[in-house]
């Protein structure tokens, strides 16, 4: 008797250590999950769609939404109407245990998921916004965070905080700078950043370390910034850091190595 006692006391504590590594393995594949922010296709969310499966199975932490796909070269992706967005992002959180993140790219000018055709107002490029002064961006800046919690997306992937360079075909030339000096661009990321908290939408710092001076298109192809990237590009984020007011940094797919020589 005391054998079997001993057999089921061993078997209990092998069960035990077993469901605690299974708990630990499911809270590591949940946190992990978390982290993840996913794109799919599809303006509504069907029963068949992956993205249910991510979200409900895989407790992943977000998603992000496209008007246009870059894959297949058709508008439509995610976006058609304000009515059918805020549809989808009704149903997308509906189907997360916890709070997801609904993220999109509504910078201003050229970076526009959330445009004229789509039945929204026009918002001007930070390059414009920036020569009317803080109030001004304070102004398009309330203006974009109400419409898009109005359609329930809550995480702007804006602004950008690089520097302006004229030779720089992806920021600069597309207006997507508020200027050439760290200090304005901070001073005006700050007003973009206060404007979106009246709303309760969060903002999302870019691009890290610095995108402004390079001379590629990193959407094209792999773009190194060792030789053009400056200490100052890392002003703006210095400079809203030390404010406490950064939510969120997202970073640059760019080769520099300045900042990091081993894995650049």
């Amino acid at each position: 008797a005391c054998g079997q006692n001993k057999k089921t006391l061993t078997m209990d504590k092998t069960t035990k250590i077993a469901e605690s590594k299974r708990v630990v393995n499911n809270n590591l594949r949940d946190d992990i999950a978390e982290m993840l922010l996913v794109g799919f296709r599809g303006t509504e969310l069907t029963e068949n769609n992956h993205i249910r499966r991510d979200i409900e199975e895989h407790h992943i932490g977000g998603v992000i939404l496209f008007e246009y796909d870059g894959i297949t070269g058709t508008h439509g992706r995610n976006i058609v109407s304000e009515k059918q967005l805020k549809k989808l992002c009704s149903q997308l959180q509906s189907a997360s245990k916890e709070t997801l993140f609904i993220g999109i790219d509504q910078e201003g000018g050229k970076v526009c998921r959330l445009g004229k055709k789509q039945g929204f107002p026009v918002i001007p490029s930070a390059e414009a916004m920036a020569k009317g002064g803080v109030d001004t961006v304070m102004r398009y800046s309330m203006l974009t965070a109400e419409i898009l919690h109005r359609v329930g997306i809550n995480l702007n992937f804006a602004p950008c905080v690089d520097v302006y360079n004229s030779n720089c075909p992806v920021i600069g030339n597309l207006g997507r700078s508020f200027g050439e000096e760290p200090d304005l661009i901070a001073q005006m990321a700050e007003a973009w950043i206060k404007g979106h908290e009246k709303a309760h939408v969060m903002c999302c710092l870019k691009h890290f370390p610095g995108h402004g001076n390079s001379t590629g298109d990193t959407h094209k192809g792999l773009v190194d910034v060792t030789e053009v990237w400056t200490p100052e590009e890392m002003e703006p984020y210095r400079i809203l850091c030390n404010k406490g007011i950064v939510d969120m940094v997202m970073t640059a797919h760019v080769v520099n190595e300045k900042w990091d020589g081993k894995t650049p």
